[in-house]
């Protein structure tokens, strides 16, 4: 059967797509990318609605073709989608072909329960792979006002190292040349109470397992350590570190902040902390539940960039929260030019259902559009000022997507998106170049190959 995987989200939904990529390939399906095809697999994220809705959309311009809906679903979400559908949380991934197969005899199947076991998700990579994702944790430790994360996905658990480590090394040994480190927070891998001391731990039970510990949190088993093991692992590759949540970060600063450091330094790694702030008002944050305060977060990155030269600073914000007036607003657009990110992701604030701000005094949407349209014009400015610096630059890019009219996109050490021109055809993706910048804008740098160096 030829089967088409849509995905939406994050990081962690293109790791579920690949599991379901395998498991089809493997059960003798053709995975296609066009239009031509029998069945549809739309592997959506329920944390945002706007994901949400456009999996919807998906559902029902597909009613002649079979449809599973996979990935971070929301059980009381299910009756948006048309009663054609089957049901596949990301955490049943197993039962890809079992949904599909029960859609295709007319039958719409719901698979929900979250297994014993799950290190069997820790699937090797596919050799192909120039980039791949490797979760380290799911679930959340975090009790968000807004988020769904933990209604969807769980209590966190961490995998355990070993496994980690074996998938990472299955992924360099397939030819990754570039390895996403990704969860919902990798900061907080290891401060759960099942897998931060055992490398043997089988995540068994994880449904009862307990909340945070953070004495735990710094065994042997935390962040830094499973970051120290991947950077020695033989071979030439580079290391994207995910999304980290300030809580979990500071207990790592405070504890281990040298190796952090170094870590963040390594050749290996790129120079990239993505750290979310959502909003420049400590009122919203604190009704948010974030546990910190605007300032927290700004001083931290200041921290960093002392410590790591060309550092890339990603964060993310939400325009509208249910208790945000417009002086909070005018907070996070001033925190924004103080901290001045080359990376905002953001969102206009969704209500989700099951949690503690789905009940709140919603601000009007046509508020929330103007706040996402002024703070996207800010960060507009910033990027292209920031980009300004770089400028002249010239160093080692390697090279990971092929773009338009002949051109190559790839990354520096500071994880910059450049675009280069290609007159050399005999260069591909997973070539490292060394290249210098001539231009810029607000989303990317452009430049010229001096000499390819493999």
């Amino acid at each position: 059967m030829r089967v088409y995987i849509k995905t939406f989200g994050c990081p962690s939904n293109i790791y579920e797509g690949e599991i379901i990529e395998n498991i089809l390939s493997e059960a003798g399906h053709q995975i296609t990318i066009d239009g031509d095809f029998d069945a549809i697999v739309i592997n959506m994220c329920s944390v945002k609605g706007p994901s949400v809705n456009s999996a919807v959309r998906l559902a029902k311009q597909n009613s002649d073709k079979i449809v599973v809906v996979s990935g971070c679903i929301m059980e009381n979400e299910v009756d948006k989608f048309p009663d054609y559908c089957g049901f596949v949380h990301s955490y049943c991934s197993h039962l890809i072909t079992n949904a599909i197969e029960s859609v295709r005899k007319g039958k719409s199947v719901r698979f929900f329960d979250r297994p014993k076991n799950l290190n069997d998700r820790l699937v090797p990579c596919r050799a192909s792979n120039l980039i791949s994702v490797v979760p380290i944790n799911t679930g959340c430790n975090g009790i968000c006002s807004y988020c769904s994360v933990r209604i969807v996905k769980g209590k966190l658990v961490s995998y355990p190292k070993k496994l980690v480590l074996s998938r990472v090394r299955s992924a360099i040994d397939g030819g990754t040349k570039e390895v996403w480190i990704t969860s919902q927070d990798v900061a907080a891998y290891g401060m759960d109470s099942r897998s931060s001391t055992k490398d043997e731990s089988d995540c068994q039970d994880v449904a009862n397992a307990d909340d945070i510990s953070i004495n735990q949190g710094l065994g042997k088993n935390n962040l830094v350590d499973i970051l120290s093991d991947i950077v020695e692992i033989p071979g030439n590759f580079f290391v994207r570190i995910g999304m980290m949540n300030l809580p979990n970060l500071k207990i790592i600063i405070k504890n281990d902040r040298n190796r952090l450091f170094a870590i963040l330094n390594h050749p290996k790694v790129y120079k990239f902390l993505h750290l979310p702030l959502q909003s420049g008002s400590d009122h919203v944050l604190k009704d948010m539940n974030r546990g910190y305060k605007a300032h927290d977060l700004l001083s931290t990155i200041n921290k960093f960039r002392k410590k790591i030269p060309c550092l890339t600073i990603a964060t993310d914000m939400i325009c509208g929260f249910p208790t945000e007036s417009d002086a909070d607003f005018e907070s996070s657009l001033s925190i924004i030019e103080k901290m001045k990110p080359d990376v905002v992701n953001i969102s206009r604030f969704w209500r989700r259902p099951g949690t503690v701000a789905y009940d709140m005094n919603q601000v009007f949407s046509h508020i929330i559009k103007e706040r996402s349209k002024k703070m996207t014009e800010l960060f507009k400015m910033i990027s292209f000022q920031n980009n300004s610096e770089w400028l002249g630059w010239e160093g080692d890019v390697l090279v990971n997507e092929i773009g338009k009219n002949n051109s190559l996109i790839g990354r520096n050490i500071s994880y910059k998106p450049i675009i280069i021109k290609n007159k050399d055809s005999d260069i591909k993706q997973g070539d490292l170049v060394k290249v210098k910048i001539t231009q810029h804008s607000v989303y990317d740098l452009k430049g010229t190959i001096i000499e390819k160096l493999n």
